[in-house]
């Protein structure tokens, strides 16, 4: 857990960092709670699912096929994160 600026930020290391690709397909955006926004994606090469903060960049991808899964975790880092929107 990094601490900064009064709020505790756990990342998840283990989780793939995803970069966005000019071949990902952009699904939803959902806002957080400190402003940023958590941005679902589907890998274009692989089809898989994948979502990352804009605030403090953490990411997931539940796998293939998840796509539900996928809008669950967004859905829940949104209501959780408190940081602002880069920008």
């Amino acid at each position: 857990m990094a601490y900064t600026g009064g709020y505790a930020i756990e990342r998840d290391d283990e989780a793939p960092t995803h970069p966005v690709r000019l071949t990902d397909q952009f699904k939803r955006a959902y806002a957080t709670v400190g402003g940023a926004e958590v941005e679902r994606y589907t890998d274009g090469r692989t089809d898989e699912p994948f979502w990352r903060c804009t605030g403090c960049g953490r990411t997931g991808a539940p796998g293939f096929g998840w796509d539900e899964k996928a809008h669950e975790q967004a859905n829940a880092h949104a209501g959780e994160c408190r940081a602002k929107g880069r920008g």
